[in-house]
């Protein structure tokens, strides 16, 4: 496990996502608060009995650490595993109360700051806007930054094909001697940045202009160009309530190559071909679900130069190795009935599981993503879905 240092600034940001989330997507705090408790346990299992914790449901770890909490952090821990197995599974369109929220956020909260004395009460109620805006400096010219990266990339002559580093964009900031400290800098590029989760603790433009760059590895960019590049990141999509998803995709003509290869590639555009991030995958064909597997990571290139971008990594998995995988698979897929064979993207995935989850009629779209509900990992789904159709799964409770 990482050091209690990087866990505990990772503890804050959760916790300042849950609040952010109250008003918006209730169950996903439900949800963001449990993954807090299982972090705080996990670790304080790991420094008392050198125990992996990791795949262990929270139950067991309650259970397993109830010697090393007071009796009150156990019984906050409780409240939030009831109200995070609300959060987690689907609830048939019932949302949690107003009191639901506050009791989960209030008991996530005291074990918080039983674990980090440094957490303060006024950081656990819920947050209505984004608690940290972008300090957008004035100076004499009244000039903010917002308006000087705009003002930067006309006069750089950026285009679509061209690339921008972090270093090149504080230069321009100095030759022009704006007054404004170079980390307010930083901080507006990683905002303006479209598939940079920065952008999410932050108030946006609603015209639109915050969606500025698109990142294509550490501190390179270029221009975010909507006609090709995925949606910018939303907070539902990125982390809200992800681990509960099965997304099934379309292996009609496919099957066996996506089998073998552990790689699902599609193009990657909006609307029917838009992956939603899950836990799960199902390969479809003949009516049946017949493999599930769980999702490392999903890459997506942009044109045939496209060294390959993580969109997001569901594991601790090297980026080099996945990067390599997808681009294996890119290189050895046939694309020629596409149409266009770019932009692409590639959902790789393990622990590749059979299974027969059926249905009467057959797949009409490219993907449709189900709740996993109570199973913890790709055993339990596929013993749970196996042998059953889908009007069954979702008409069970758990």
């Amino acid at each position: 496990m990482g050091g209690r240092e990087e866990l505990t600034n990772t503890v804050h940001l959760f916790h300042q996502q849950a609040r952010q989330y109250a008003d918006a997507d209730p169950p996903s705090t439900l949800n963001k608060c449990r993954i807090i408790v299982e972090m705080v346990l996990g670790q304080i299992l790991f420094e008392n009995k050198e125990r992996n914790p990791q795949g262990m449901p929270l139950d067991k770890l309650i259970t397993q650490t109830q010697d090393f909490l007071p009796q009150q952090m156990i019984a906050h821990s409780r409240v939030v595993q009831a109200y995070g197995n609300f959060g987690s599974h689907y609830q048939m369109g019932e949302s949690p109360s107003n009191a639901a929220i506050l009791s989960c956020l209030a008991a996530t909260a005291e074990l918080t700051k039983w674990f980090d004395p440094s957490h303060m009460p006024m950081e656990s109620e819920p947050v209505h806007v984004e608690e940290k805006e972008v300090e957008d400096e004035s100076t004499e010219t009244s000039e903010t930054i917002r308006a000087l990266m705009q003002t930067m990339v006309k006069e750089k002559e950026i285009t679509y094909e061209d690339t921008i580093s972090i270093r090149e964009i504080r230069e321009w900031f100095e030759t022009k001697e704006s007054g404004h400290k170079m980390s307010s800098i930083t901080t507006h590029v990683q905002m303006m940045t479209t598939n940079g989760e920065t952008r999410l603790f932050h108030e946006l433009a609603k015209d639109g202009s915050d969606e500025l760059f698109f990142r294509i590895r550490k501190g390179q960019y270029r221009l975010y160009n909507p006609s090709v590049d995925p949606k910018p990141i939303m907070e539902i999509e990125q982390f809200s309530g992800w681990e509960n998803n099965l997304l099934i995709v379309n292996t009609a003509k496919s099957l066996e190559e996506v089998k073998s290869e552990m790689v699902y590639l599609s193009p990657n555009r909006a609307g029917n071909y838009k992956l939603k991030r899950s836990r799960f995958i199902g390969l479809y064909r003949n009516k049946s679900v017949q493999y599930v597997g769980e999702i490392i990571a999903k890459v997506t290139f942009r044109n045939e130069k496209s060294r390959g971008y993580i969109w997001w990594n569901n594991t601790k998995d090297s980026e080099k190795e996945i990067i390599q995988k997808a681009v294996s698979r890119l290189n050895g897929c046939d694309r020629s009935d596409w149409g266009e064979q770019f932009p692409v993207q590639a959902i790789i995935f393990k622990n590749l599981t059979e299974v027969n989850f059926t249905t009467t009629k057959p797949m009409q779209n490219n993907n449709r993503v189900f709740p996993v509900k109570s199973a913890e990992n790709i055993e339990q789904l596929a013993e749970m879905i196996d042998g059953i159709n889908w009007n069954q799964w979702l008409d069970t409770e758990n």
